[in-house]
């Protein structure tokens, strides 16, 4: 099981809390294409972990602004 970019909707790592296509996401879809196309790591799980949903100010907001959805073409 492979977690490379935990809670990419939070605001504790540097990958974190980038939204839209080009944010968190996007990150975490370059490093699947690399692993998978590249290397022919063909024996991962993927974990996508996140943050629970929070939508005071500042706080991590909707889910899907940060879904990296690796199996549709980029």
């Amino acid at each position: 099981m492979w977690n490379p970019l935990p809670e990419s909707n939070g605001k504790d790592y540097w990958w974190a809390g980038r939204k839209g296509i080009h944010g968190s996401a996007a990150l975490y879809r370059q490093l699947f294409d690399r692993l998978v196309n590249h290397d022919g790591l063909h024996n991962l799980v993927w974990i996508w972990e996140a943050d629970p949903q929070d939508f005071r100010s500042g706080g991590a907001g909707m889910l899907s602004d940060f879904y990296p959805d690796c199996f549709t073409p980029m």
